[in-house]
């Protein structure tokens, strides 16, 4: 896996951690992610925006809000095999070590000037057919 890959991963993390970190602020009741989501509508769109100029090829990436979880969820336009998902599997776990720091870092950032209690990212990736292939849930450090 090339770790232009895991950059433009990155890239938008950053811009959502950034667009909720910017929105939230001055924010005083306390609220989960999902909830501010729902009260925030032109965030949501924001982010949504930010995951379409990204030029992924061969999958499509979504995000989900579920109280204190936000997911990104990679979903590959085409259903490989059993050994094909064995070798995409253990890329990811190979380079899952790129993102951890930055996904913590990131969550941090997010919950900055919040009430957010326990808040959470998930990154997964699917196989076509919506099998999963990989996911890692990363938590905040606070």
């Amino acid at each position: 896996m090339k770790n232009s890959f895991v950059r433009k991963g990155l890239t938008l993390l950053i811009a959502i951690a950034m667009l909720v970190a910017f929105a939230s602020c001055g924010e005083q009741e306390t609220q989960t992610i999902e909830s501010f989501m729902v009260a925030n509508p032109e965030v949501a769109a924001d982010i949504d925006a930010k995951l379409g100029e990204l030029p992924y090829k061969g999958m499509t990436v979504s995000i989900e809000y579920k109280d204190d979880n936000c997911t990104l969820t990679y979903k590959f336009d085409e259903t490989y095999d059993k050994n094909k998902v064995k070798q995409r599997a253990k890329a990811f776990d190979d380079n899952a070590n790129l993102i951890d720091k930055q996904s913590i870092d990131l969550l941090d950032t997010i919950i900055k000037g919040t009430d957010f209690k326990n808040p959470s990212m998930t990154v997964r990736f699917l196989n076509g057919d919506d099998t999963e292939i990989w996911s890692k849930e990363y938590k905040t450090s606070k």
